[in-house]
């Protein structure tokens, strides 16, 4: 199967920003933490979904993407991960701006709903809607409506959603899923640490509070 075929259905999933992880400036406005939290929720989906995939299928990886039953399961899948990812990461961050920038929590819901839906247009803007996961920004509503913004932590169990999610979405058979399930998790923990080490050393938890604040006053 020619690369060509491959590369083809690659650029219709919603993963990108693979070479904004090598960005190291300051997310100090609303706007760098939107694109930060999109791309690093698409490059945690990207290398974790399709490193499952290549793993579990191996030499057949490639042949995979001439069936066009499983390319769009792919994409069902690599939008439903992506989505997962990126209300993991948001309610991450928002809740370090609430503990460390004096963020209100009045405030917290509606900076981490615009955080989502910029994420989810711009991540799936490339995506049919037929594609995209129903009621995503609803079931992210209701998941953050009574959520106490303070007792959020700062340990990978906050990304635990994702990890299920991506064993829950990938295109396997129930019985890897069953057996590869612990091993996949962890894999997308190790990669969730990396971006929780970029994200201390690049956040600016005041000036991202005063930047929401600022937004909304004008």
């Amino acid at each position: 199967m020619p690369n060509a075929l491959i590369l083809k259905i690659l650029r219709n999933l919603p993963f990108r920003g693979l070479a904004e992880r090598f960005d190291d400036s300051p997310i100090d406005s609303p706007a760098r933490l939107a694109h930060f939290v999109r791309t690093r929720s698409s490059f945690i989906g990207q290398t974790t979904l399709y490193g499952y995939l290549k793993t579990r299928m191996g030499t057949r990886y490639r042949y995979m993407f001439a069936d066009d039953v499983f390319a769009h399961s792919l994409r069902i899948a690599a939008a439903q991960v992506f989505a997962s990812c990126l209300a993991d990461l948001t309610i991450y961050c928002i809740a370090r701006v609430v503990r460390d920038g004096g963020l209100a929590e009045t405030e917290a819901q509606a900076f981490a709903e615009w955080i989502y839906a910029e994420g989810f247009e711009q991540g799936l803007r490339d995506i049919s809607a037929k594609n995209r996961p129903d009621g995503a920004l609803q079931r992210f509503q209701a998941r953050i409506a009574t959520l106490q913004w303070d007792k959020v932590g700062t340990g990978l169990e906050e990304f635990d959603p994702s990890g299920e999610d991506l064993v829950r979405f990938a295109p396997v058979i129930d019985a890897f899923k069953e057996l590869d399930g612990e091993i996949v998790k962890n894999s997308i923990h190790l990669k969730w640490g990396n971006v929780r080490e970029q994200w201390e050393r690049r956040v600016r938890p005041g000036d991202l509070a005063e930047g929401w604040s600022a937004r909304n006053a004008a």
